[in-house]
């Protein structure tokens, strides 16, 4: 008894050694280069499919991911009547894990568009796309 208890140790053991040394599988999104002055193009290649074409969080994407993506039309009215351009700046280029309402599954832009725009010189890349996405979401805002 104590030998077969040992060899099912083992075995588990080693399923589980084997199992951790695979990679876990990396997914690329491919992400089509578009204008970095024209946020509206930006918002609907990059935003849309999960916010929806209005900020509203229904995007054709939507129902297939664990949590609703944020209202991204009410972020004037949840901050008090105020746009918060710092707040949204930030969980683009870091990434929105911090916020409350935010989810793991949205992307962090800021390499993503960094990448996008490799003939920029500028301190960080994907800062002008940050700025004119950034706009664009607040003319979005619920009047």
């Amino acid at each position: 008894m104590k030998i077969l208890i040992l060899t099912a140790l083992a075995a588990t053991a080693s399923l589980g050694i084997g199992y951790a040394d695979h990679p876990q599988p990396n997914v690329a999104i491919s992400v089509p280069w578009t204008p970095p002055g024209n946020g509206r193009q930006m918002y609907m290649s990059y935003c849309a499919p999960c916010h929806g074409v209005y900020g509203r969080g229904n995007g054709p994407v939507a129902p297939h991911l664990r949590k609703q993506p944020v209202d991204l039309s009410a972020l004037s009215k949840s901050n008090g009547g105020r746009f918060p351009a710092e707040r949204v700046k930030a969980a683009l280029r870091f990434g929105a894990t911090n916020s409350p309402r935010a989810t793991a599954q949205m992307p962090v832009w800021g390499p993503i568009l960094a990448g996008v725009d490799n003939g920029y010189s500028g301190q960080f890349r994907g800062t002008p796309r940050i700025i004119i996405l950034n706009q664009y979401l607040e003319s979005l805002q619920a009047k």
